[in-house]
């Protein structure tokens, strides 16, 4: 729900104002031109937004987001040379933090569950009819949310089959697949081969782990792992990038405050 005071509208979540009728600062991030320019198109015209600028990948749209200050980020969620999750994180780490607000081509719950851990406050499909478009930015510039009806109920469906599996200790979406590895057994150079990253970078993700988790030896982990449902033992199939992530608190935080579901 917007608030507006003396003729202002006031963002609660940086503090910054604008005029009522004034075009939302927004940057378009999306790894094809051809979209970035069909996103400029339908947010322009009815003078919704001022584009600020347009960004191929996350470093891209980093860079540009700390020059230009947008207020909100329309973001691809199938970024791939940084993807949505570590972009959406970082651009919420900026002073004033942009607003984000993820376009899809599919639904996945457990993704959005994550990109809403990482600090995105809008979700919509990119085939959505043009006006739904400026109505997620206004939601979302407002201090609100904005989710399609299918995708609110699958987030709603997901937490009721978690189970206790919440990720109370405010885990990476990273950090919980490299949990869930070495919770079955993977070694540091194994989980480094699978998620392509350095055995370096593990070894960091597994020490800020133990760091949030407060985890004193690996039988620690184990138990915390098991605890949210992330070993093969606890879901009852093998690892997998995708197979099972935590439902966290957020999501039902974020659907239950200001939601403006469609």
């Amino acid at each position: 729900m917007d608030d507006h005071v003396g003729g202002m509208r006031t963002d609660p979540g940086d503090g910054r104002t604008r005029g009522e009728f004034e075009p939302i600062a927004t940057l378009l991030v999306d790894m094809q031109p051809i979209v970035r320019a069909g996103l400029r198109f339908v947010l322009e015209q009815p003078g919704t937004c001022l584009i600020v600028g347009e960004a191929g990948d996350g470093h891209e749209a980093l860079r540009i987001a700390r020059e230009e200050k947008p207020e909100i980020v329309v973001l691809d969620a199938g970024l791939t040379r940084l993807d949505a999750y570590e972009t959406t994180a970082r651009l919420r780490m900026l002073n004033p933090a942009p607003r984000v607000i993820i376009c899809y081509v599919q639904e996945d719950a457990f993704e959005v569950q994550q990109l809403v851990q990482a600090g995105a406050t809008g979700f919509i499909a990119k085939d959505a009819n043009p006006g739904e478009f400026a109505n997620a930015v206004r939601a979302v510039s407002g201090g609100g949310t904005y989710f399609p009806n299918a995708l609110a109920s699958a987030l709603f469906s997901l937490q009721g089959k978690a189970l206790g599996g919440c990720n109370v200790y405010g885990l990476s979406q990273r950090e919980t697949e490299i949990l869930r590895f070495l919770a079955d057994g993977y070694s540091n150079k194994e989980v480094a081969r699978r998620l392509g990253l350095s055995v370096r970078t593990v070894e960091t993700h597994r020490l800020n782990i133990r760091k949030k988790t407060k985890a004193g030896t690996l039988s620690d982990l184990i138990r915390i792992a098991k605890a949210m449902r992330l070993t093969a033992a606890a879901v009852g199939d093998t690892p997998s990038r995708t197979g099972s992530r935590p439902v966290g608190q957020a999501a039902s935080r974020v659907l239950s405050e200001n939601a403006e579901i469609v």
